[in-house]
């Protein structure tokens, strides 16, 4: 059965050779196409800005220093051996549409054409980086405002932790909540190094307390601070740059003591 599959192949090789090169360009226009949906749209997705900054860059470096995507060279030369005749259009994709819809060979730009004009497609890529790096920023406030969870480790345990880096945030901290899982956390962050006091006002359990210098190193902890101790203040001995809060029995449990350091 397989002399008689690889005979056959053999007698028809040029049609299968033609075959295998149709397959090939048609596999590159779909992921080149695909890579062109990507950066007209990728500043929308959240998450994916660096891969979609990276491809951008790469894109207009080819389209000024090379003229043309190596991608649609390479879909080129592949459907050049299906067709000698072909002539190369810098945008196969461009090309390929162009066939489709019947509107005939694209127009050559007039060399008396303005800069932006000879270059629009490498401004309208600009653009795109633009709104990628405004979207993301937006995203990013988007998601702090919201109070996504980060990561923090500490003791060797990682937490997820809420940020409160403005006034607003610092003053409502935990108070009004049920509860506090063992693996979350609030890290208050300062403008600057301070005397920074903690006091349990409307809090409704009780909390392990951890202060931090500017070099993440724990300066002062407080175990089980409880409701109760309200309108107590607690002081760290030296200055501070950020506070930890974490669940009551949280900092015991895992051995975490004065001098350790602190990654987030």
């Amino acid at each position: 059965m397989i002399v008689i599959c690889y005979n056959e192949l053999m007698n028809n090789y040029p049609t299968t050779v033609r075959l295998f090169y149709k397959i090939a360009a048609n596999f590159i226009f779909l992921m080149h196409l695909t890579l062109v949906c990507f950066v007209a749209v990728g500043w929308l997705i959240p998450g994916f800005f660096y891969a979609h900054f990276i491809l951008l860059m790469i894109t207009i470096l080819s389209e000024i220093f090379l003229g043309y995507c190596p991608l649609t060279r390479l879909e080129f030369n592949i459907r050049k051996k299906l067709d000698p005749t072909l002539v190369f259009d810098k945008s196969c994709i461009m090309h390929y549409l162009r066939k489709w819809r019947s509107l005939g060979p694209r127009p050559a730009i007039s060399p008396q054409a303005s800069f932006f004009r000879k270059n629009s497609f490498i401004f309208i890529l600009l653009v795109f980086g633009m709104l990628s790096f405004v979207f993301n920023f937006v995203y990013k406030n988007q998601e702090k405002k919201q109070g996504v969870y980060q990561s923090l480790r500490i003791g060797g345990t990682t937490l997820n932790i809420k940020v409160a880096d403005d006034d607003t945030e610092r003053i409502q901290g935990l108070s009004g909540r049920e509860s506090l899982e063992e693996n979350e956390g609030l890290l208050f962050v300062f403008d600057k190094q301070g005397y920074y006091g903690i006091w349990m006002k409307d809090m409704n359990f009780p909390i392990d307390i951890v202060w931090l210098d500017q070099n993440k190193k724990i300066i002062h902890i407080e175990s089980a601070v409880g409701p109760e101790t309200y309108p107590k203040i607690f002081n760290p001995p030296n200055l501070s740059l950020y506070v930890l809060e974490t669940s009551s029995g949280f900092l015991g449990k895992n051995n975490i003591k004065i001098g350790d350091f602190v990654a987030f």
